[in-house]
């Protein structure tokens, strides 16, 4: 067992003897006999074992792994708590366009999958708007323990702008208003005439600050949105599963300058030197693509090895709401598809939050980081291995979590 003495809410935290995996200088940074010791919301030293300091509670953790938080870089926790129930539905707006929609302004904190998930050593999520409608909104970046106040737990209050290609979008359309584009060409001419819109609107915005008529410059938040992602201040992430649309989001972004992140990518594989080329990262996942629909018939097991030999940035998403904390096991099948192991924890953690931009904060262990950490008793990427104790900001939400 593991000893812990004083508080469980303490706000200094010693996690002493165990095998620290820091995810620091390109591998998994392994400090034997290790000392992570935190205070309030931050880590303040990780490092070999040495005396501790008066006033820390601490955590035995001989013989267990210490890691940082997992990162999950694709859920929809937060906004769907029960899946046929419309009411508990957030996560997907009925207008083709909807750029102006936020994830924040409808997050759940009550959300019994944000638990479900944190106990599995999942401490960040990205939650995403569902993927069913050309445009679905703005993602939000937030750590998995239950607060009353939102902001108590925003690691990114706006990620990305979510775009939908492939079959959902159009689906979505024919069901919603016929009278909408109902096939891929007529999808992709709407996105291409919204963006149109929004270059127009960009230059009457820069036109109107200074012209005579500024008063009279109407605002539209839609369009405002689009020109942040014309002006490359905020990236896209695109869903693409085939590798036709993954080639038609790579054209779109090229047409009007974007950046852009891919994610689901089924035929990633197919087209990996694009995304290399490009610079073009990937939220990968569930790698246990089933035959749920035509679109996904190609999935291969070892998507995630041929996008990593191909020198393409990957992390491994869950792309769930209470399955999100499967994570870890989408990770192992990675690896038994080829994935170096070290590559894929590494894909739970630190690559995410590279490509969030939030490396400073989260997804390893360093002096001056987020105290999210998990303690594991073996390898996370083995089954049998249980979540021991969960820290997010510097708090003990978990002790010796029991699956739900």
């Amino acid at each position: 067992m593991l000893l812990v003495t004083g508080s469980a809410r303490a706000d200094k935290i010693a996690l002493t003897g165990g095998t620290v995996w820091t995810m620091e200088g390109g591998g998994l940074g392994v400090i034997a006999n290790g000392l992570v010791l935190t205070e309030g919301k931050t880590i303040r030293y990780v490092g070999p074992m040495k005396p501790i300091p008066v006033g820390y509670r601490v955590i035995d953790a001989r013989g267990k792994i210490v890691m940082p938080g997992l990162v999950d870089s694709l859920t929809h926790v937060g906004l769907v708590e029960i899946v046929a129930s419309p009411e508990t539905n957030d996560g997907e707006p009925r207008r083709a366009i909807f750029p102006q929609v936020r994830v924040i302004d409808a997050f759940n904190l009550s959300s019994r999958a944000l638990k479900k998930t944190r106990i599995a050593g999942i401490t960040t999520i990205l939650s995403a708007p569902n993927g069913r409608n050309p445009i679905s909104g703005r993602s939000l970046l937030v750590k998995t323990t239950g607060e009353a106040n939102i902001d108590k737990i925003v690691v990114k209050r706006i990620v990305a702008l979510h775009l939908n290609l492939g079959d959902p979008p159009k689906t979505l359309q024919r069901r919603s208003d016929p009278k909408t584009a109902k096939t891929r060409m007529g999808v992709v001419a709407m996105l291409r005439e919204v963006f149109v819109r929004a270059q127009a609107y960009r230059r009457l915005a820069a036109l109107a600050k200074s012209g005579p008529r500024r008063h009279q410059f109407k605002r539209n938040l839609a369009l405002e949105v689009l020109a942040r992602v014309l002006e490359r201040k905020l990236p896209v992430i695109i869903r693409a599963h085939r590798a036709d649309d993954i080639l038609t989001a790579r054209r779109l972004a090229k047409e009007f300058g974007f950046r852009w992140i891919l994610r689901g990518a089924a035929e990633a594989y197919k087209v990996a030197k694009f995304l290399k080329v490009d610079h073009v990262p990937v939220l990968l996942g569930p790698i246990r693509l089933r035959l749920a629909d035509l679109e996904t018939r190609r999935a291969r097991l070892d998507n995630a090895a041929i996008l990593y030999k191909a020198g393409v940035r990957l992390a491994i998403a869950s792309s769930e709401i209470y399955n999100a904390r499967n994570l870890p096991y989408e990770a192992a099948f990675a690896v038994a598809w080829g994935l170096p192991r070290v590559v894929a924890l590494r894909a739970l953690t630190i690559e995410p939050a590279r490509i969030f931009g939030v490396e400073n904060r989260i997804g390893s262990l360093k002096r001056g980081k987020d105290a999210d950490i998990v303690v594991f008793s073996g390898d996370p990427l083995v089954l049998l291995s249980r979540v021991e104790y969960v820290i997010v900001n510097g708090r003990l939400t978990d002790s010796h979590p029991q699956p739900e």
